[in-house]
C-alpha cells in the first residue's frame, strides 16, 4: 500500500429501516469492535478523528514535497503553505 492508502477497519455495519405510515427511519448501527467505522462529521469526535486524518495525509504530502525539491520541510512550510 502507498502512503495515502486508506482501508477501512475490521467491523460490521448493519442498517434497519423502521416503516412508519407515511414515512421511515434508517438507523445504523456498527460492531463494538469498530467504534470509528462510521464517524459523525458533525460532532466533536468525529470531526477530530477526520481532522487527524487529514493532517497526517497533508504531512505526507508536505514531507514529499520536501524530498523531491531536495529542500527542508520547513523551507515547504515557511514558502508554499
Amino acid at each position: 500500500m502507498d502512503h495515502t492508502a486508506s482501508v477501512g477497519s475490521i467491523g460490521v455495519v448493519a442498517t434497519y429501516v423502521k416503516q412508519n405510515h407515511d414515512d421511515k427511519d434508517v438507523f445504523e448501527m456498527v460492531s463494538s469492535q469498530s467504534p470509528n467505522k462510521r464517524l459523525e462529521p458533525d460532532s466533536q469526535d468525529g470531526k477530530a478523528n477526520y481532522q487527524a486524518e487529514l493532517d497526517q495525509l497533508a504531512d505526507i504530502f508536505i514531507d514529499r514535497v520536501a524530498r523531491n525539491l531536495n529542500i527542508s520541510r520547513d523551507n515547504v512550510l515557511k514558502e508554499f503553505c
